[in-house]
């Protein structure tokens, strides 16, 4: 077919190129010319020529696994299409943006057997407001659009009854500049690109093709797939809930679409307190007074939160049940979410346990996220260990932070050297941080006056105070 259409380009290139000679000086030369060409057998020579490079070009793009090309996305039955699929969808796409239309036939296609994997951009994404911009829309409203399109999900999953790791219809947030825009079913992939100030799905999309089991896939088709995989196994790609119709997202898949019946509730019932007309605590007692088990269910809804991983919620529970004097309710919530990786209420829990003179019980704690850098946690770790005669565990602990980069636990350090006339130490370290640290800066310069070598110190301030200059010139805008 691509060979008969050139020979008739070129048949008409000829008729063409007659017609116009006709008008010219000379005009037997110029037609005995074309005779010698045509009878010279150059006209086929031509067109074997042009087929010749048509169906290389068309071997090309059968090999890259490129079928067809269209003009966009409405250019193509997207619904029927997924809806053929015997084995597997998969969409990758900032947001979804047709799901009104194949969002029921997406839960079915799942319910009977067919692997649906969704990849969507978190509404919280950096990128999300990015976006916005190139498409020339209010920053947000790109993350307006997913967190559409993440409850239209909330509200087809919910109907079926399954959430967690029994649902099948899988949606994951990643967050990231997405490398393609795909909708794929079985063997065949529709790909699209995010132009500025264009709408992916208002943009040309290519046909592509390969067999997912195959090991010899076509170069675009495998990068396709590769970038998608990527995508949905990365560690800062999550599942998804909805608590009062916000997206969360959470790392396990049992958590994904959980109905927090008992953390909504909770949630409800105080926004109507803070909106209602009475001082809060006039409404909160209302509100303990139609609920006999209200501290039941605001326990409940602080395992949700925990759950969820939602800190600010677990916040508000905890306030609640603070005010209410359960501090043992607290102290146990407290310790759940900390045990569970959430160090927020760390400082409410080291606060429930002074308070009861119990903070040797906190030690375990302590370790684990002091282990993990938080400060808040090393400081009193530091205490506990001293405050049992393990002052020479909490030095060596400090040393250990401070040779792998803590600043806090440096000057720390620092001080106790200090304090034991151990000057010499001290400096050193001092003048390994203080190019870049400042109070290390104006530590180094006390030590040194105070140890008669004021010269020293003001050769030191003024190099400093120099490359601070420099660095303003050189970056005004930093400051």
């Amino acid at each position: 077919m691509v060979a008969v259409t050139v020979a008739l380009l070129a048949f008409l290139s000829v008729s063409a190129l007659l017609q116009r000679v006709t008008t010219l000086e000379k005009v037997d030369r110029h037609v005995t010319s074309v005779h010698d060409f045509i009878r010279s057998g150059g006209l086929v020579r031509a067109v074997e020529s042009g087929a010749r490079d048509a169906l290389d070009s068309v071997k090309s793009l059968h090999e890259a696994g490129i079928e067809l090309v269209y003009e966009d996305l409405r250019a193509i039955d997207l619904r029927n299409n997924l809806a053929s699929a015997e084995r597997s969808i998969r969409i990758l796409s900032n947001w979804v943006g047709v799901l009104p239309e194949i969002g029921e036939m997406l839960a079915r296609k799942a319910k009977d057997g067919c692997s649906v994997q969704v990849l969507l951009l978190q509404h919280t994404a950096s990128y999300a407001q990015l976006r916005s911009i190139e498409l020339g829309l209010p920053a947000d409203e790109v993350s307006r659009q997913i967190e559409g399109d993440l409850r239209r999900f909330n509200s087809i999953i919910s109907a079926s009854g399954t959430t967690g790791t029994r649902c099948p219809l899988k949606v994951r947030a990643f967050d990231a500049r997405p490398p393609i825009c795909m909708f794929a079913y079985d063997d065949i992939r529709l790909i699209g690109m995010f132009w500025p100030e264009l709408d992916a799905m208002n943009g040309p999309f290519i046909q592509i093709r390969g067999e997912r089991a195959s090991d010899l896939l076509p170069p675009l088709v495998a990068m396709a797939d590769k970038q998608f995989e990527y995508l949905w196994g990365s560690p800062a790609t999550r599942f998804v809930r909805l608590l009062n119709g916000e997206p969360h997202y959470v790392i396990e898949e049992d958590l994904a679409w959980r109905q927090c019946k008992a953390l909504e509730a909770f949630i409800t019932d105080v926004r109507a307190a803070d909106a209602a007309n009475p001082p809060r605590s006039q409404a909160l007692d209302d509100l303990r007074r139609h609920h006999p088990d209200i501290v039941s269910i605001v326990v409940a809804a602080g395992h949700e939160a925990i759950d969820i991983g939602s800190m600010d919620h677990f916040d508000a529970v905890a306030r609640w049940l603070d005010r209410e004097r359960h501090v043992g309710a607290v102290e146990a919530l407290s310790l759940e979410a900390l045990n569970r990786g959430h160090a927020d209420p760390l400082r409410r829990y080291l606060a429930i346990l002074e308070n009861a003179d119990r903070i040797l019980d906190a030690e375990p704690v302590l370790w684990r996220f002091a282990e993990k850098g938080d400060r808040v946690a090393r400081s009193w770790l530091v205490k506990v260990l001293e405050s049992t005669e393990r002052g020479k565990d909490a030095e060596e602990r400090l040393l250990d932070w401070a040779m792998r980069g803590d600043i806090n636990s440096r000057h720390e350090i620092v001080q106790r050297m200090l304090r034991s006339n151990r000057g010499a130490t001290a400096e050193k370290m001092l003048r390994d941080i203080a190019d870049t640290d400042k109070l290390a800066q104006e530590r180094l310069i006390d030590l040194l006056r105070g140890s008669g070598r004021g010269g020293e110190a003001d050769v030191l301030r003024d190099e400093w105070q120099q490359r601070r200059r420099a660095r303003r010139d050189r970056f005004p805008h930093e400051e």
